[in-house]
């Protein structure tokens, strides 16, 4: 009896160690996983860029950050940032965020009314821009004009203060985005060091043609 008593006591203290070796290596596991997860959804999926100018004004502000989606198609009004294949005055190439207008097949035109304001219309239809304050004073190219394949015409919100696919500036050449140099589409908007700081999400544009009254 008092034999396997002693046996009973020496076993306890190799039962613990097992036990905490198990418990270390449980939360290792899960510090990996979060780890890669955290690698996967920062390089993968989401990436953050701040907003160098005022041309989406209303919907970006100068220094506000972005919260990009790296995965899945584009549609007409989406905001997305992408590479422009232009260079800055330091040779590097110059990042975009506009928004989508028109994609491969869509005939893009700006049109005067009576009143003398100009209208974006696509595909013959004139489209409802409820995310912008101004419309153009005095584009540079009208069209109308047919989006290539893998291009999209890209406008800014703020019209009169944007480089986009209509400022060609008398060089006869439309401004094409590629859609194989899209970054990713603006989901999320933030000012200032804190995510939570004046936070605000880009919602896609559902339908933003004028109704048809037949």
């Amino acid at each position: 009896m008092e034999y396997e008593e002693l046996l009973e006591t020496e076993d306890q203290p190799k039962d613990k160690r097992k036990k905490v070796i198990k418990q270390i290596l449980v939360v290792v596991c899960l510090l990996l996983v979060c780890v890669i997860l955290a690698y996967v959804l920062s390089r993968v999926m989401f990436v953050t860029i701040k907003v160098d100018g005022e041309s989406m004004v209303p919907t970006l502000q100068d220094e506000d950050m972005m919260l990009l989606y790296k995965l899945g198609s584009y549609k007409h009004g989406d905001v997305v940032v992408f590479e422009s294949g232009m260079v800055n005055q330091y040779g590097r190439e110059r990042v975009f965020v506009k928004r989508v207008i028109g994609l491969p097949g869509d005939t893009v035109e700006i049109k005067q009314s009576p009143d003398g304001e100009f209208n974006v219309y696509r595909n013959g239809e004139k489209l409802i821009e409820d995310y912008i304050t101004n419309q153009f004073t005095n584009p540079y190219l009208r069209g109308p004009v047919v989006v290539p394949e893998g291009k999209f015409y890209y406008l800014g919100d703020n019209r009169n203060n944007s480089s986009d696919s209509e400022d060609n500036r008398g060089e006869g050449d439309v401004m094409w985005g590629e859609l194989n140099k899209i970054i990713g589409r603006v989901i999320i908007k933030y000012h200032g060091n804190s995510f939570f700081d004046n936070t605000a999400t880009i919602p896609r544009v559902k339908n933003n043609k004028l109704p048809q009254f037949i």
